[in-house]
């Protein structure tokens, strides 16, 4: 099989120097990404569903000149930041590995929910919305098949 002199991958206006195997590289690095794409994308087919406590809370969640009229400009970004991260998933697991979103199961009287962190000390705090929630064989929340989250509420549980 001849090589060609130059292809879309390569400089413009340089040659492949004879003897290197440059084209059959790139061409292994481009089959590797489309396939490493194509998986990516069919795993996408399933969104994170989310749904929200209350129809206020969702109409706030969705504006924000609410949410910076009740949370302050920092923390409206940093929902939108949070909820952003949440319709990107397709499990909660993934939700977990997002950096700065600090994903954590809450305990007391709060177990069952969990939070993503917004401007210390506020927290957005989200529940499975799965009918059964899954769970572990050994007891815990299955995140990789949590599937839909309901957002309960913007608070700072640490003054309380």
């Amino acid at each position: 099989m001849d090589r060609p002199e130059s292809y879309a991958g390569w400089p413009s206006g340089q040659t492949i120097p004879k003897g290197k195997s440059y084209y059959f590289q790139s061409l292994t690095i481009y089959v590797t990404i489309s396939l490493t794409l194509k998986i990516k994308l069919y795993q996408k087919l399933v969104d994170l569903d989310i749904v929200f406590d209350s129809s206020k809370l969702k109409k706030e969640c969705n504006d924000r000149t609410l949410l910076i009229r009740n949370y302050g400009s920092e923390n409206a970004r940093k929902i939108g930041q949070r909820l952003d991260d949440l319709k990107a998933a397709s499990n909660l697991a993934e939700v977990r590995t997002f950096p700065r979103a600090d994903c954590h199961e809450l305990t007391g009287d709060r177990k069952g929910q969990l939070a993503l962190s917004l401007k210390h000390p506020f927290r957005l705090i989200i529940e499975p919305a799965n009918d059964p929630i899954p769970q572990k064989a050994e007891g815990g929340l299955d995140w990789g098949k949590v599937t839909a989250v309901r957002i309960i509420e913007v608070v700072d549980y640490h003054g309380k």
